[in-house]
């Protein structure tokens, strides 16, 4: 069994635990993580066809992707795309983890997976032995489990796992970022190409409008080898009319990779900026990115502690009432562990920082890398410039800014 197992192990032995359990669809991140982390599971056999949410081409709702309350990021289903593994993408599989070993019940396998299980775990284990489970795992699955003369006991095992990026995960990770970097790229270009006109940025197929360019975004990542999976996100006070030159364009980016790993990040461009309001509030996110950075060099923090220091550092700049910030895990999923107040920002963690400076007219100054806590420091994933200025992105510079 490999080392993304540890957390796993470490809490059977903690709990006096025979074993771990978990039932569900392929795309459900704990089954998959599972399945990608079993000896002998190649990276070929990872799959991501059927890994897209289910809210594709609709952003709604996707503002605040970081929020480990969005299920639509935790539990991401696409009904309609298939599985190259077994045809049926929503299908149940059951995985059990036990001492050196992992068991695992495909579609292919059983009608009834979880059954299936827990018949093969009855005639493996002892009566009365505890198995964990995930708190999501699926009523009936935990039925079947419990009827074999198991009892459950609900454990966060998976997400500790899952929270501490190896080598492999960690490359996925940087895959789907320098996606993102390659959509925010075309973005800036696509700003530029605009002409400006009384009714706003027009193109040669039309008005450029948010939705216009999300499309144009979007094409981008899928030719830099990535999938938008239905979070690329921009928002500004006028969306339904034409780009005007001065908008304020909050672009927020979560493509998924070949591996099922998704990058994030957060921009905020305004086209023919002459600075001003805009240029200050950049400052600080800017200021109070790097200032937690700085933080977690020195050594780890909880979630909360970070996003205090995000707040403070940019409300320093004159916006003590008006600064947010965000800090969650990125990994199969945005806005996994750590992402909870009490959750601890960690070596082996990649999170991502989100500032925010809003204004009373409803503009937004947003700014939100990825971080990687490394036990000797931290690293920045794929990091595009911070420009307001569209411009700046045509000129293909990926040079760090903090």
């Amino acid at each position: 069994m490999t080392d993304a197992f540890a957390a796993i192990r470490s809490a059977l032995a903690d709990e006096a635990a025979a074993g771990f359990v978990h039932a569900g669809p392929r795309q459900d991140p704990g089954i998959h993580y599972l399945l990608a982390n079993r000896d002998g599971y190649t990276a070929t056999e990872t799959n991501t066809a059927g890994l897209d949410t289910a809210l594709d081409g609709d952003v709604a709702g996707l503002e605040t992707p970081l929020d480990g309350d969005n299920t639509d990021f935790e539990m991401s289903l696409d009904l309609t795309a298939g599985n190259a593994l077994d045809g049926r993408s929503t299908a149940p599989w059951a995985v059990a983890v036990v001492s050196d070993d992992i068991l695992v019940v495909s579609p292919a396998d059983a009608d009834q997976p979880a059954a299936t299980l827990a018949e093969r775990l009855s005639t493996t284990l002892p009566d009365d032995e505890t198995l964990l489970a995930p708190a999501s795992i699926p009523h009936d699955a935990a039925l079947y489990i419990e009827r074999a003369g198991f009892e459950l006991a609900s454990s966060d095992a998976i997400g500790l796992a899952r929270e501490r990026k190896g080598a492999v995960a960690r490359a996925r990770i940087e895959t789907a970022q320098r996606a993102a970097v390659a959509g925010l790229h075309h973005a800036g270009e696509v700003l530029v190409d605009a002409t400006a006109t009384t009714d706003g940025l027009q193109t040669a197929d039309g008005p450029l409008t948010t939705a216009r360019l999300r499309r144009e975004i979007d094409a981008a990542i899928v030719a830099a080898g990535a999938r938008p999976a239905g979070a690329t996100s921009i928002t500004s006070t006028e969306s339904d009319r034409p780009i005007r030159p001065g908008d304020a364009l909050v672009v927020r980016l979560a493509p998924r990779g070949p591996g099922g790993y998704r990058g994030y990040l957060a921009r905020t461009l305004v086209p023919d900026t002459d600075g001003g309001w805009e240029r200050r509030a950049h400052v600080a996110v800017e200021s109070a990115l790097r200032s937690a950075a700085t933080m977690l060099t020195a050594d780890a923090a909880s979630v909360r502690a970070v996003e205090v220091e995000l707040a403070a550092e940019a409300g320093s700049f004159g916006f003590e009432r008006e600064a947010t910030a965000t800090v969650g895990g990125v990994g199969l999923t945005v806005g996994e562990r750590p992402v909870r107040p009490a959750h601890e920002v960690a070596a082996g963690a990649v999170v991502a920082l989100e500032a925010c400076v809003p204004a009373p007219d409803g503009r937004e100054v947003v700014l939100a890398d990825l971080l990687a806590v490394e036990t000797d420091g931290v690293e920045w994933l794929s990091r595009p410039s911070h420009t307001l200025d569209p411009v700046a992105l045509t000129e293909r510079s990926d040079l760090s800014t903090a």
